[in-house]
C-alpha cells in the first residue's frame, strides 16, 4: 500500500435558507509530517567486487546504493562511509559519502594483496543526530590477476657434469618463479640455443635438464645453453638465462699413434745407441689422463725412452743375420686406471757390402743326353746376402777344359731371383763323337764397391734319354688354410720322385690354372704358398693340380696330383641387419606380445657367424630374445608415455674377438598421436657408380612434421659409413661422396647408410640402399706370370700349342677378355 506524504481536501458550504441557495468552496491542504522510522537498506548483502590489478588509481570501481523509505527530507538522505576495512590500508580505496562511488586510490598488486574486505555504512540525515538510522553491507573486493610478472630464475650460471654420465641422468633442475597466479604463473622451460648437437633435453614442466646423448669432453667440453622460462599468460612473458655446462674429463680416451704400423730404417754395422725412430702417441684427455709414456719393447737389440719415445739400438746389427725386426711399442696414459695403445714398428736393416757371393756348393755336375737339341742345361745360383748393387751378381767363365765350340755361356744380368741372379748354361747338340764330359770354372762377381767374388766348378756329363715320368707320393692332397693367412705363407709341400738319373731325374713344379693366381709353388722344392689374400666368404675351397716335370732337356716328362685347399673361417665380418631401420606400428592391444623381429646375418661360419641380440642400452617396457631377435613388450603399450619409441639393437657374433653392429627399431603406437618428425619412407634405393669422385651427390633425405614443416631438423649418418666414404649436410640432409674408398663393386656390390633425422624432442631413421654400378677399373690378369710350352719342330699349322687364361674382375662387357699376340720372336 502506497503511503501518501500529503492530502488535499475541498470543503463546500451551501445555504439553503434563501430563495436561491448559495455555496462556498475552500481547499484544505494537509501535509503529513515524516517520522524517521526507516533505516537505509542495501539491495544485497554481501556484495562482490572484482578489480583488475592493472586498474589505474582514480578510477571508479563500484557505486554503493542504499534506499531509505522515509520521505524526501533529511530522513531519507543517505551518506556513505567505510566502517571497517581489511587489510587496514586507508589509502587504497576511497568512498564518496554523497554518491557512494568507490574509487581506487593506489595501484593494486594481486601478488601482494589478492583480496580486501569492506564494511560500508549508509546513514540517513535526520535532523536529530541521535535519531539517525543506518544500514551496512559487507563488500568482498577481489583483485584479479593480470600477467604483469615475468618468470625469475633461481639458478647458477655454471654447472658441471662428468663426461661418463649415462643418458637420461639429470644434470640440474632449472627453477624459475612467476609471482602471477593461475596460468599467468605457470612456467614452462625450453632450450633456446646452444644445444645444436642435441646432447641435452629439458622437461618443459619440471625444468629437469637431462643428458640426451652421450657426452664426450674431447669433442666439446663446454655447452653454453640459453634456457627460456615462459609463463602461460596473455600475452606471454618470458625470461632467458645463460647456463654454462662444463663437461668434466674422465679417462675415457686411449693414447693414439699416428698409425697401426710404422716403418723405420737403420744401417747395419752401426754402433749401439743409434737412433732408429721416434714414436709419438697423443691422448685427448686432460691432465695426467693425457700424459703418455712409452714402453713394451722386448726385442733384443732395441730400447725405447719412456718419455720421448725415441727407439735406439743396444747393439750392432747385422742385416745378413736378420734384415728386419718387428717391435711392439705400448703407450700408456697417466690415468688411475690407465689406458693403453699399441703400434707395430717394422725396422728394416739397410745393407752394406760385407758379404761375398756364395754358390750353394763349390762343384756342380750336369748330365746331358746325347743328340740333345739346343736347350738350357742349368741355372747357376750364387747367393749374396747383401742387397742392392752389393747383391747384384754377374757370372763369368774364367777357365774351361775340353770345351768344344758347341757349348756357350750367356751371363744374364738383371734377372733377379730372391737375393740371387741367374747364370744359365746353354748347350748346342753334342753330336756324335762329342767328349763324355766338360769342366767349367764360373766366377760370380757382385757390383759392390769394392766388388767381391767367388768361384764354382761345373762338370757336364753326356747321358742317355729320359724314359721315366715323375711320381708324386700321393695322387691327391687335402689341406686346411685359415682365411687370414698372410700372402707368401707356406701351406703345403709336395714331393715327386723320378727314377731317371741326372737332369732326367731332377724335377720342377708348377700349378694348373685353377689355382687362379691365389697360390704359387716353388719350382724347386714343391712348396706351395699363398700368393693373394684369401676370403672364405667368396671362395670356400680351391681345387687345382700340381704338376711335376723333370728337367730332361730333350723330352721332359710330367705328372700331376690333385690339391684341394679348404679355407677355414676367421671372424672378419660383423653381423648385418636384414632390415635397418625396422619401423613397426603397434596397437595398445598388443601388450606383452612379439612386436617386431630384428634379424641380422653374419657371413662367417660356426660361432663366428652365430648372432646374439641385445639392446645397446637398457630399455624400459621392452625385452629382446637374444637368440631370435624378437622384441616383446614387458608392460602395457597403453602405459607408454610416448607415441614413438626408438630402440637400439646390438647384434653380436660369438667370434674371438666378437664383432657387433647396431640397428634401429622404431615403434609407433597407433592410439597415440605422434607429432614428431618422420621420413616419408623407411628405405630408398639409389644407384651410384663405383669409385665415384669426391663431391658426387648421392641423394637428399628429408624428414618433416605431420603438418609438413621441416624447421629445426638436423641430419646425421647413424650407421653404414664405416670407411667414412660419405658425408651429409646436417641442415638439408643432402648426402655426397666424401671418399671413393670402399666404393668397389668387386668387393661390396651394395652398401646401406642409415640416416638419422632429429630435433630436440623427436627423431626418425631411414635406410639408403646404395647399389654400385660397375666401371672398367680392373685390368685383366693372367693366371700365371710366365707360360712355358713345348712343340716339335715339324708340328703343322693350326694346331694348339698352349692355352693362356686371363680374368677380369669387372662385370658385363667390362669383364669380357679378348686375346691377341702383341709381339713374338724366334720365327724363321
Amino acid at each position: 500500500m502506497r503511503k501518501e506524504t500529503g492530502y488535499t481536501l475541498h470543503v463546500e458550504v451551501s445555504d439553503f435558507s434563501l430563495a436561491y441557495p448559495s455555496s462556498h468552496r475552500v481547499q484544505l491542504d494537509i501535509n503529513v509530517q515524516d517520522s524517521n522510522d526507516h533505516a537505509p537498506q542495501f539491495n544485497e548483502d554481501p556484495i562482490t567486487i572484482a578489480i583488475p590489478e592493472n586498474t589505474q588509481p582514480g578510477a571508479s570501481v563500484y557505486t554503493f546504493q542504499a534506499a531509505d523509505k522515509d520521505g524526501s527530507g533529511p530522513n531519507s538522505e543517505v551518506r556513505y562511509s567505510i566502517q571497517h576495512r581489511w587489510p587496514d590500508s586507508p589509502g587504497v580505496l576511497t568512498l564518496d559519502p554523497s554518491t557512494g562511488v568507490l574509487t581506487l586510490g593506489q595501484r593494486l598488486d594481486h601478488e601482494a594483496t589478492p583480496s580486501l574486505y569492506l564494511v560500508v555504512r549508509a546513514t540517513d540525515q535526520a535532523e536529530d543526530p541521535l535519531a539517525r538510522r543506518w544500514g551496512s553491507v559487507t563488500a568482498q573486493v577481489f583483485v584479479t590477476d593480470e600477467n604483469d610478472n615475468a618468470p625469475v630464475f633461481n639458478l647458477p650460471s655454471t654447472v658441471s657434469v662428468t663426461e661418463d654420465q649415462p643418458v637420461g641422468i639429470v644434470v640440474v633442475y632449472v627453477m624459475a618463479r612467476d609471482d602471477d597466479g593461475g596460468e599467468n604463473g605457470r612456467v614452462s622451460y625450453s632450450i633456446q640455443s646452444g644445444n645444436s648437437a642435441g646432447c641435452f633435453s629439458i622437461n618443459p614442466d619440471t625444468g629437469s635438464l637431462s643428458i640426451l646423448k652421450t657426452l664426450d669432453r674431447e669433442n666439446q667440453e663446454v655447452f653454453n645453453l640459453t634456457i627460456v622460462a615462459e609463463d602461460h599468460g596473455m600475452p606471454q612473458l618470458s625470461t632467458i638465462h645463460a647456463l654454462s655446462v662444463q663437461v668434466i674429463d674422465v679417462n675415457d680416451e686411449s693414447p693414439m699413434f699416428q698409425g697401426k704400423e710404422l716403418e723405420a730404417e737403420v744401417r747395419e754395422n752401426q754402433g749401439a745407441g743409434t737412433t732408429v725412430i721416434t714414436v709419438t702417441a697423443t691422448d685427448r684427455d686432460q691432465g695426467s689422463n693425457g700424459q703418455v709414456t712409452y714402453g713394451g719393447v722386448t726385442e733384443e737389440g732395441f730400447t725405447i725412452n719412456p718419455v720421448t719415445g725415441v727407439i735406439t739400438t743396444t747393439k750392432t746389427l747385422d742385416r745378413e743375420t736378420q734384415d728386419h725386426y718387428t717391435l711392439t711399442v705400448f703407450a700408456r696414459d697417466g690415468g688411475l686406471l690407465p689406458n693403453f695403445a699399441k703400434v707395430v714398428v717394422r725396422v728394416s736393416v739397410q745393407d752394406e757390402n760385407d758379404n761375398v757371393p756364395v754358390f750353394p756348393r763349390p762343384w756342380y755336375g750336369l748330365e746331358v743326353p746325347e743328340s740333345q737339341s739346343p736347350v738350357e742345361l742349368c741355372i747357376l745360383r750364387a747367393a749374396d746376402t747383401d742387397t742392392g748393387p752389393s747383391g747384384d751378381i754377374e757370372y763369368k767363365i774364367t777357365a774351361s777344359i775340353f770345351l768344344p765350340p758347341s757349348y756357350s755361356w750367356r751371363p744374364k744380368q738383371g734377372l733377379p731371383a730372391p737375393s740371387q741372379f741367374r747364370g744359365p748354361v746353354h748347350v748346342s747338340s753334342p753330336g756324335s763323337g762329342a767328349p763324355a764330359g766338360y769342366t767349367l770354372e764360373v766366377v760370380a762377381l757382385d757390383r759392390g764397391s769394392p766388388a767381391l767374388s767367388s768361384t764354382a766348378t761345373v762338370e757336364v756329363t753326356v747321358l742317355d734319354l729320359n724314359d721315366n715320368s715323375p711320381a708324386f707320393s700321393s695322387n691327391s692332397y687335402t689341406i686346411d688354410v685359415s682365411e687370414d693367412t698372410a700372402r707368401g705363407t707356406p701351406v703345403l709341400e709336395v714331393t715327386a720322385t723320378d727314377a731317371d738319373e741326372g737332369e732326367n731325374g731332377k724335377i720342377l713344379y708348377f700349378l694348373s690354372r685353377e689355382a687362379r693366381g691365389t697360390f704359387t709353388v716353388d719350382e724347386n722344392t714343391g712348396r706351395i704358398t699363398t700368393a693373394a689374400p684369401l676370403d672364405r666368404e667368396k671362395t670356400v675351397s680351391y681345387s687345382f693340380h700340381v704338376f711335376a716335370i723333370d728337367r730332361s732337356p730333350a723330352e721332359p716328362r710330367n705328372t700331376s696330383a690333385q690339391v684341394t685347399v679348404t679355407i677355414l673361417d676367421v671372424n672378419d665380418n660383423a653381423p648385418f641387419f636384414i632390415q635397418d631401420p625396422l619401423v613397426v606400428e603397434v596397437s595398445a592391444s598388443q601388450s606383452q606380445r612379439v612386436l617386431a623381429t630384428m634379424r641380422a646375418e653374419d657371413k662367417d661360419f660356426g660361432a663366428n657367424g652365430s648372432v646374439f641380440y641385445r639392446f645397446a642400452a637398457p630399455v624400459r617396457g621392452f625385452s629382446i630374445n637374444s637368440l631370435t631377435g624378437e622384441i616383446q613388450g614387458t608392460e602395457g603399450i597403453d602405459k607408454l608415455s610416448q607415441a614413438q619409441r626408438t630402440l637400439m639393437v646390438e647384434a653380436m657374433d660369438q667370434g674371438t674377438p666378437a664383432q657387433s653392429s647396431l640397428g634401429v627399431v622404431v615403434v609407433y603406437v597407433k592410439e597415440q598421436q605422434y607429432t614428431g618428425i618422420r621420413f616419408s619412407r623407411n628405405a630408398r634405393d639409389v644407384n651410384i657408380q663405383e669409385n665415384a669422385a669426391k663431391g658426387t651427390a648421392v641423394v637428399q633425405a628429408q624428414a618433416q612434421y605431420p603438418d609438413g614443416t621441416q624447421t629445426g631438423i638436423s641430419y646425421s649418418l647413424f650407421s653404414g659409413n664405416r670407411l667414412q666414404a660419405f658425408s651429409i649436410s646436417t641442415s638439408t640432409g643432402e648426402i655426397w661422396v666424401q671418399s671413393s674408398l670402399g666404393l668397389d663393386i668387386e668387393e661390396t656390390p651394395r652398401l646401406r647408410l642409415v640416416v638419422k633425422a632429429e630435433t630436440a624432442s623427436s627423431s626418425s631413421f631411414m635406410a639408403v640402399n646404395l647399389i654400385l654400378q660397375d666401371v672398367n677399373d680392373n685390368l685383366p690378369l693372367f693366371q700365371l706370370q710366365n707360360y712355358v710350352a713345348y712343340m716339335r719342330e715339324a708340328q703343322g699349322y693350326d694346331r694348339p700349342i698352349i692355352q693362356v687364361v686371363a680374368e677380369d674382375l669387372d662385370q658385363g662387357q667390362n669383364g669380357q677378355v679378348t686375346y691377341s699376340i702383341q709381339s713374338s720372336g724366334g720365327c724363321g
